[in-house]
Order: C-alpha cells, then sequence, then structure tokens
C-alpha cells in the first residue's frame, strides 16, 4: 500500500472548490471532497498535534500556540508514524524546516524529514517501497496572502498556487502508483473585510478544510456530504494499513459513523506567552453552531439542547481547563525564548503579531 499526503496551509474550502480549474484537474485526477469536513483549532501548531495523534488538544495538551507536538505530547501518546512503523511502512516527510525546528511536527526517527525547502531534491531521496508513506506539504497560499494581502482574488490566486503545488508533486512522485492520495488543508482564513467577532473567527471561513480523496480506481468527483474532521486522518491510515487501534476521538473518512459534534477553539492573540490562553470557542452540530467567549454566546440554526447544555459540552470538550503545572509552564518559557530569538524573517512564517488571524 503507497499513501501520499498533500498538505497546503490555509487553503480555504470555499474558494478551493468555487476553482474550475482546480475542480478540472481533480475531476480528471478522480475522488471524493469532503464539503463537511473541520478542524479542531485554525491554527497550524495545534492542527498538526491532533491531525498526527488523531486526539482533541484535551488529550494531546497541545492547546496553545506555542505548544507544539514535537515539544508537547506526553510520552504515552503515540502517533501517526508509530502506527505506519509498527506495520513495516516507510515515512517521508517535506515541512516547513523553520516549523520542524519548532517541533510543529512530533519528530521521530522512524520518518525522513527534509532539511531545506529543496523539494524536487526531497522527492528524488524518496525510495519507492511497497509500504509507503510520503507527506509533501506547501506554504504557498499562505505566504502569498502575508504578502500580497488578505483578499479574496490573493485567495484566489493561492487556489491556483495550490493547483502548480499538486501538479509539481504528482509530476516528481508519479503519483499514479500510490494507491491513495489525500489533498487537505488545516484551517482558512479571514479576509481584510469580514468581520472580526468570534462567530466570524470560528465559522466556516477560518475552520473550515478542504479535504480530497483519491483511490485508484476513482473516475471524476463524488461530493461527499458527512460530517468529518481532520482528527479523521489517522484512524483512515490505520483502515488502509490494517493497523489494529481503533480506540480513537473521530472515525474514519471511510466509515459511515460520524460524530455528533465538535469542538473547536482558538486564542485571542498569536503573540507567544506561557500559560493556557483560549478565549474563543464554537460547538459545531451538522446543523447548528453555538459560539462562545468568554463574555457572550450566540447560536445560529436549530439547537436541539438548551444553552446551558451546549455551554457544558463546551466546558467538558475543550481544554480550557487543562491545568498548566510547572513543568508545562517552564516549557512555556522556554517555547517563548525561541519564538522571541528568531529572526524577523523567520516570524512571519512561525507566528503572527497581536491582532492578526491566520
Amino acid at each position: 500500500m503507497r499513501i501520499l499526503f498533500l498538505f497546503i496551509d490555509q487553503l480555504r474550502h470555499d474558494f478551493a472548490t468555487s476553482d474550475d480549474k482546480l475542480m478540472s484537474f481533480l475531476s480528471s485526477l478522480g475522488g471524493t471532497i469532503y464539503e463537511n469536513c473541520w478542524t479542531p483549532t485554525p491554527n497550524t501548531t495545534r492542527a498538526m498535534a491532533c491531525l498526527t495523534t488523531g486526539e482533541p488538544q484535551t488529550v494531546n495538551k497541545c492547546n496553545t500556540p506555542i505548544r507544539t507536538a514535537g515539544f508537547y505530547l506526553p510520552s504515552h501518546i503515540n502517533t501517526m508514524f508509530d502506527d505506519l512503523s509498527d506495520k513495516g511502512y516507510s515515512s517521508d516527510v517535506y515541512y516547513f524546516p523553520r516549523e520542524l525546528a519548532a517541533g510543529v511536527l512530533p519528530l521521530q526517527e522512524s520518518v525522513r524529514y527534509n532539511k531545506n525547502r529543496d523539494l524536487p531534491g526531497f522527492c528524488k531521496g524518496i525510495a519507492k517501497e511497497e509500504n509507503q508513506f510520503v507527506w509533501l506539504s506547501t506554504d504557498i497560499v499562505h505566504a502569498n496572502m502575508n504578502t500580497a494581502g488578505y483578499t479574496a482574488e490573493n485567495m484566489m490566486k493561492g487556489c491556483q498556487l495550490s493547483l502548480d503545488f499538486i501538479k509539481n508533486s504528482i509530476d516528481l512522485l508519479d503519483a499514479t502508483s500510490y494507491d491513495h492520495v489525500f489533498i487537505f488543508s488545516d484551517h482558512g482564513c479571514l479576509l481584510a473585510n469580514d468581520a472580526r467577532n468570534t462567530a466570524t473567527y470560528m465559522s466556516n471561513k477560518r475552520c473550515q478544510v478542504f479535504m480530497f480523496h483519491h483511490a485508484k480506481e476513482d473516475v471524476g468527483i463524488t461530493k461527499s456530504s458527512k460530517f468529518c474532521s481532520l482528527l479523521s486522518l489517522r484512524p483512515t491510515v490505520n483502515e488502509l494499513i490494517g493497523s489494529q487501534k481503533t480506540d480513537f476521538y473521530d472515525f474514519s473518512l471511510f466509515s459511515e459513523e460520524q460524530k455528533e459534534y465538535y469542538v473547536f477553539e482558538d486564542t485571542v492573540s498569536y503573540k507567544p506567552r506561557a500559560g493556557n490562553t483560549n478565549e474563543m470557542w464554537c460547538l459545531k452540530f451538522n446543523d447548528c453552531e453555538v459560539y462562545l467567549d468568554r463574555k457572550s454566546y450566540s447560536v445560529y440554526g436549530d439547537l436541539k439542547c438548551s444553552v446551558d447544555e451546549a455551554i457544558k459540552i463546551i466546558c467538558e470538550e475543550s481544554s480550557m481547563y487543562i491545568n498548566d503545572d510547572s513543568s508545562i509552564l517552564t516549557k512555556d518559557a522556554t517555547a517563548v525564548s525561541r519564538y522571541e530569538h528568531m529572526s524577523a524573517q523567520a516570524r512571519k512564517h512561525f507566528i503572527r503579531d497581536e491582532g492578526v488571524w491566520w
């Protein structure tokens, strides 16, 4: 079994699925677009921890923008890469070097990581094997928006840049030899003219992700309304490789089962600081949302339970009441120091000044 991940940081689902050239190419490739897929948090650091562990922030403890999987995962938490290694799979991962250095992905001996941004060179070094997992990444959408501005036109350009990345990756790897290809984003973003409030910060604009799956036999585009999330990827990979671990928070993308709800959370400021600082939440049902911050709440859709019950679910499912012991706060201080000593250029890749949203 050969599995390929193509990860595009900050590609918005609504723009991607409205782009004729991107959709035409994916149709020629064949596969399924998941139109109801979400991120546990619209922040790459925490989204990657959730994706690779298959566990929410309450379990993986990566619950703020500086708490990365490489430095904060509890020792008893294993990852998707452990599952792959246990089943005899090789793993090659191309990610953003500065973020790898900050531990955004769990750095494991079983994985071959890139040391620079030479994607063609990295791909040449991938030895073709029968049981293989390859993950390629791009931050081209994020970088373009940061440079050119958060406008609809620039997100549309990001869709074309994403298509270029997908085509280039497929050519470099001869992706037709892969049994399964997953193309996905980790979160979206607000545009410059969007309103700034909890309901928009935690809306589909930032929390819905693009998710596409191609299998060898697929022809044309199928659209799935399955209620799913980035947390679905680890159980999906486990199903494909025949792993016996099944006790995940979420269900495989291929399963008929789905969650009743998800809780998304985020922080108001991305400025590096110690302590648990999540201040905005969304309780997402399939047809209803409850938005909560530390001052108020709002409800969109037909809520089937009381507001008090909804807020109780948010409190139980979110990481807002994780107690930060001294060892965690010491790690936070080290992480803050690490970020503070980055060059101005590195900061553009890693953190955002207070008030600027991913």
